[in-house]
Order: structure tokens, then C-alpha cells, then sequence
């Protein structure tokens, strides 16, 4: 079939033997013409892998420290599933086949969005170029993900275990309380020692009370920065860490 762009003619296979095929082409070209969404039949021959070279890079430009995952990602799952596909012939079928194989080798929903997500973002940054890499952005259908934490603590629960715990213990409680670290990284005391180093007189302690909560005093009469001492995962650290190993 031909048909014809600013005087330039342009001649393309429909790649199937049957007229309907070549038919049902023909109007998608015409219709990205009419709509100025035709950029030639090079975009065509773009390639998923080319796609997500693209958004490494967006990345790395961007300086994401999520860049690592990502490159996981999709050297492990994403790039052997979908990096040989044209991208103008990418699907939601090929996509939903994806996500069936995936749930069936054991994978959880949550690291199959992640990777999903990856997809949707490449094919975004593709259509946002100039001259665009792909016309048209297809749906990419997620999974439902059930990981919202419940049992929260209140303040007079709080007040309550504080109360009753030793006091080597009360250090990983009022960190935890108010910063909201899991245990491994509350036990190493890393946060405590970057984020409050330049408030660490408990003397101030008032001054930041109404802005951070009712309790946040305990931080500075709990808590204080162990100095420029190392704290070594695994180990008990004198004073106000001492006995408690992440």
C-alpha cells in the first residue's frame, strides 16, 4: 500500500496476505495523518529495548537512587519478556499474558507492579519525545495490592509501653514511635545519628514540641546522638544504646 505526506510518498507492507489487513492499515495511517500523529515508519521499528535504554537514563540523569532496582528489574523480568517487541505492536494482551506468568512462578503483586510501572513509564517518555518514538500509549493494567499496615499505636498506648519497658528498651520505642523506621534500621541508630545531629540538645527539646507532636521531648530524653562514635550493626554501643543489638 502507499499513501502520501506533505508530497513525499511512502510505500509500506501490511506484513499479511490478506487485502483486509492492508486495508485496516491503511486507515490507521490516514488517521495519524489527519491527526499530525504520523512520525514516519522509523518510530515502527523501534524496539521495547531501545525504550528502556531510554528510561535508565532518565534516571541516571535525574540521579534517582531508585535507579539500581530498576535496572534489576529489567535485566531479571521486564527486558526478557518484552525487550525483542516493537514497541508501535506492545498490547495490554501481551502485558496481562506477562503478569499471568509472573503470578504463576510465585511473584507477589507488589514487585509486579513495580515492573509494570517500569513499561508504563518507558512508553510515557517515549511518546514525550521530539520527534515522538511511539504514537499511541496503551493501558497498562495493574494489580490489586492489599500491603496497608493496621495497628497503629496511639498516644496513650504509647505512654502505656513506655511505662513498662526497661530501659534499655525504651531508646527503640520512642525512635520508632516517632520516626517511623522499621526495626533493623531503628536498632542501627543510622537515622538518629544523621537526621538529629544538629539538634541534639535535649535542652531544646520544648522549643520543637508543638510542631512535632505531644511527645516528641522523649526523642531528646531518650534518644541523643551517640556522638562521632560508629555504631556497629550487631554489637552493644555504651550509654544509651547499650544492650540493644539490631
Amino acid at each position: 500500500m502507499k499513501y502520501h505526506r506533505n508530497s513525499r510518498c511512502y510505500r509500506e507492507s501490511s506484513g499479511s496476505a490478506l487485502y483486509a489487513d492492508a486495508e485496516r492499515l491503511l486507515k490507521r495511517r490516514m488517521g495519524e495523518l489527519a491527526s499530525g500523529k504520523f512520525a514516519g515508519l522509523a518510530i515502527e521499528r523501534i524496539r521495547m529495548q531501545e525504550l528502556f535504554d531510554d528510561l535508565v537514563e532518565e534516571y541516571r540523569i535525574n540521579q534517582r537512587a531508585s535507579i539500581v532496582h530498576l535496572r534489576s528489574r529489567l535485566r531479571l523480568h521486564v527486558i526478557p519478556a518484552f525487550g525483542s517487541i516493537r514497541a508501535a505492536e506492545l498490547s495490554t494482551t501481551q502485558v496481562k499474558v506477562y503478569t499471568a506468568k509472573r503470578l504463576q512462578a510465585g511473584a507477589a503483586n507488589a514487585p509486579i507492579n513495580r515492573e509494570l510501572e517500569a513499561v508504563e513509564r518507558a512508553l510515557k517518555l517515549a511518546t514525550q519525545c521530539d520527534p515522538p518514538k511511539l504514537v499511541r500509549q496503551i493501558h497498562i493494567p495493574m494489580l490489586q495490592e492489599n500491603n496497608v499496615r493496621t495497628g497503629f499505636l496511639e498516644d496513650a498506648g504509647y505512654l502505656r509501653l513506655r511505662a513498662e519497658l526497661p530501659d534499655y528498651l525504651k531508646p527503640l520505642l520512642v525512635i520508632g514511635y516517632h520516626v517511623g523506621t522499621r526495626l533493623g534500621g531503628t536498632a542501627q541508630a543510622s537515622l538518629v545519628r544523621s537526621g538529629f545531629r544538629e539538634r541534639s540538645d535535649p535542652a531544646q527539646a520544648g522549643q520543637h514540641q508543638e510542631q512535632e507532636g505531644p511527645h516528641s521531648a522523649d526523642l531528646w530524653a531518650h534518644a541523643p546522638v551517640p556522638g562521632d562514635a560508629e555504631v556497629h550493626p550487631g554489637r552493644e554501643v555504651p550509654g544509651v544504646w547499650a544492650g540493644v543489638r539490631p
